[in-house]
Parts: structure tokens; C-alpha cells; sequence
């Protein structure tokens, strides 16, 4: 409950910034200059949202979804705490332009991701499922994108130029590659498991039988390259490699609509486009 609050506070501080860098336009924001408002914007966005909503939920979600051990009971949700407080070291540093605390909490931040890393790494060890499916490729290539933005973002805090293209990456890494493909990762999966969960009295199929695996794997890894293409492809700035990765993109997209169309498909039954057999 802490950590949905965390979580809350962190999209309503991202969404008032917005609203104000909006309203400033370019201008410095409460002495801010426009691009470190930005990225103040970018990281409430990001880290004080979605990533403590991964971190918090995928905690539960990830073993749950793979068919792994759940993670252990704590005392003290303590990696919110340690992502928290790094959150906060960081924007405060960004807002005062001090590279010390900002340092700092993206140190703090990391190692939070860090320990995540390291409960799907044993997840991805101790599942008990076919094969590997779209959301734990999901998260694993998603750290490996935030492990890049990582190392833009603090080449860039301390003292590598922060030009337009590496500020581009960056953003396309954090945002896309990890937030974004993390948490719409799992919406396949969850669909299935919300199709099998309302099947109605009587017979039902198994819950593998809604997800179509095969698809959502291939979604994923079309996802992954399509990113990493992009990240290059901005950074280098090769017009060729970005355009191919956007065609990827679009085609890791049209996977993911062809996989929820199957699981509606098969699940029509519990979705209520066809009512149960009688008897």
C-alpha cells in the first residue's frame, strides 16, 4: 500500500512538472533551466512511477507469471525505500545542477534495479514453465536497456556532452526500452490469465491454451532488436538503422495484436461473446 502511494505521489509530481513545463514553455522553471526540468519531468516520470510500479508489483507478478518460488516475505519493503530516496537525491540534484546527490541517487536507483535483477535471474532459473515466454524476456532485455540508459545518463552527469542524440538514446532506452516494454509485456499474459480466471462453471481449458507463447516470444525479441537498433541508430545517426527499427517496432507491434487477437479467440467463451452451452 506504501508503495502504491510512493507511486502515486511520483505520477502526480511527474504530471505537475509537465503541466508547468508546458505552461513555461522554454523557460527556466522555478530557476530551472528548461533541460534539467526536463529530465527532473523524465525521472519522476520514469523511476518515481514506473519503475517503482515494476520493482513493487513484478516482486509478486514475475514468479506468479513464470510458475517460480515467490519471493521471500520482508519486514520492511526495503528496495521502494532505498529507490525512493535515490529518486529523490537525484531530482534534488538535477533541480540545484549539483553532481554529488545526483550521482548518488542514481547510484541508489541502480542498485535497487540491481536487486531486481538478481530475483529474475533466479526466476528465470527456477521456472517451471515450457519454454521462456514474453514477460520474462520483457524484463530481462528491459534491465539490459536500462543498464545502457544507466550509462548514458551518468556519462552525461559527469561531464560527457549532453547532446541531442545521446539525450535521444537515452530517453528511447529508459523510456521505451524499459518502462514501456516491460510493463506492456506482461498485458499478453495477463489477458490469457483473465480469460481462464472468468471461464465459466464447468470445463475449461488449460491456461496455457489462451496464451499463444510462440507469438508473444517473438513480439518480444522483434521488440528488443527493434530498440537496441534504435538506440544505435540515434546515437550513430544513421537514418537507415532508425527507419529499420521503427519497421521492427511496427512489426513487434502487429505480433502483439495478433497474439491478444488469439487469446480473444479462444477465451470468447469466458469474455462473454458467446454465451456457455446449456445443460
Amino acid at each position: 500500500m506504501r508503495s502504491f502511494v510512493w507511486g502515486v505521489a511520483g505520477a502526480a509530481a511527474a504530471l505537475a512538472v509537465g503541466a508547468a513545463l508546458a505552461d513555461r514553455g522554454f523557460r527556466p522553471l522555478l530557476g530551472i533551466p528548461h533541460d534539467r526540468a526536463i529530465g527532473i519531468h523524465l525521472t519522476l516520470a520514469v523511476i518515481g512511477w514506473l519503475t517503482l510500479l515494476i520493482v513493487t508489483v513484478g516482486r509478486t507478478l514475475t514468479p506468479m507469471l513464470s510458475l517460480a518460488p515467490a519471493a521471500g516475505r520482508r519486514r520492511l519493503p526495503v528496495e521502494e525505500l532505498v529507490l525512493t530516496g535515490g529518486l529523490w537525491l537525484l531530482v534534488a540534484g538535477l533541480a540545484l545542477g549539483e553532481r554529488a546527490p545526483a550521482i548518488a541517487g542514481g547510484l541508489l536507483v541502480l542498485g535497487t534495479i540491481a536487486a531486481f535483477a538478481f530475483l529474475t535471474a533466479r526466476i528465470g532459473r527456477q521456472h517451471r514453465l515450457e519454454g521462456v515466454e514474453g514477460p520474462l524476456t520483457h524484463m530481462v532485455t528491459g534491465m539490459f536497456f536500462l543498464l545502457q540508459a544507466a550509462i548514458l545518463g551518468m556519462g552525461m552527469l559527469l561531464g560527457l556532452g549532453a547532446s541531442p542524440a545521446r539525450l535521444s538514446a537515452y530517453v528511447v532506452a529508459l523510456l521505451v526500452g524499459w518502462a514501456a516494454g516491460v510493463t506492456l509485456g506482461h498485458l499478453g499474459k495477463l489477458l490469457s490469465l483473465s480469460a481462464w480466471t472468468w471461464w465459466p462453471p464447468g470445463p475449461r481449458p488449460k491456461q496455457a491454451a489462451l496464451y499463444p507463447r510462440r507469438v508473444w516470444l517473438v513480439e518480444a525479441i522483434v521488440f528488443a532488436v527493434g530498440i537496441e537498433l534504435l538506440v544505435n541508430g540515434v546515437l550513430g545517426g544513421s537514418e537507415s538503422m532508425t527507419l529499420l527499427a521503427g519497421m521492427l517496432l511496427v512489426g513487434a507491434a502487429g505480433a502483439a495484436c495478433v497474439g491478444a487477437a488469439l487469446t480473444l479467440r479462444a477465451g470468447r467463451q469466458a469474455l462473454g461473446m458467446h454465451p456457455a452451452p446449456a445443460g
